[in-house]
């Protein structure tokens, strides 16, 4: 009998057991062809995106609350991280070679019939609302790497802080409340400047707001213009003014 104990290096190890039989001995060898199938591997990559879920008022301020959902419209860059080679030492791809571009939808991909060797995968595309992710995930296919690879990545929304100052002059007005809405993510919500006349708005995603004020701080004229905010850099500070009403 004849039992494989290790393939070569990217061959897939022989499970069975080769039995022959020699009758006469006559001082010749034998010959037995044993052939082992080249290793494959599986790439399947989970991708989800944040997903903004409401505001939520804390002690600090206005805080945006996340969850998850599947990613769409996403593509990363499969590249050889050396020269990779086929059966018969051929090669198939040169270090830092793009082996394909892989698009994910509802969340998931699988690249399968990934050859032995090493490799690294980036992010290409993401749809514009998102942070690209700039990560390089480097990947060994080797003899002891399991046949599948499972990869997951989140992709943050683009977001920043918008801080509110109420103010008379320069003197901070407590309890001015507005109406804050968003054209694309905020529903409306109604906050409170503090007792310094600040309202802090954290973590929310990139988009034009709408503040109205709906009710001015006592002895204080009411301001109900709607004012357009526009956040898309990671801070935005806005003042307002309001006037005393007259005795």
């Amino acid at each position: 009998t004849i039992e494989e104990v290790s393939a070569p290096s990217g061959y897939k190890k022989l499970d069975d057991t080769y039995k022959f039989k020699v009758f006469n001995y006559d001082n010749k060898t034998k010959t037995v062809n044993i052939y082992n199938m080249p290793l494959r591997y599986y790439i399947t990559i989970k991708k989800e995106f944040e997903k903004y879920e409401r505001l939520e008022e804390t002690p600090e301020g206005v805080k945006a609350i996340y969850g998850t959902k599947p990613a769409d419209d996403v593509i990363y860059g499969l590249y050889a991280n050396e020269n990779i080679y086929n059966v018969d030492g051929d090669t198939l791809y040169v270090k830092d070679e793009l082996i394909a571009q892989i698009p994910i939808q509802n969340g998931t991909a699988i690249y399968d019939k990934v050859p032995y060797g090493n490799y690294y995968l980036k992010e290409l595309e993401c749809p514009k609302e998102y942070e690209l992710n700039s990560d390089i995930v480097e990947i060994s296919l080797k003899d002891n790497a399991s046949s599948n690879i499972d990869l997951y990545f989140l992709n943050s929304i683009k977001k920043g802080n918008i801080k509110i100052i109420k103010l008379d002059n320069e003197i901070g007005l407590e309890g001015a409340k507005f109406k804050f809405k968003g054209k694309n993510y905020v529903s409306p919500i109604v906050i409170t400047s503090d007792k310094d006349g600040y309202i802090n708005i954290e973590d929310i995603p990139y988009d034009t707001y709408l503040l109205t004020e709906i009710q001015a701080p006592e002895g204080y004229k009411i301001d109900g213009e709607e004012k357009s905010i526009v956040l898309n850099t990671t801070n935005e500070v806005y003042r307002f003014y309001n006037e005393k009403e007259e005795e």
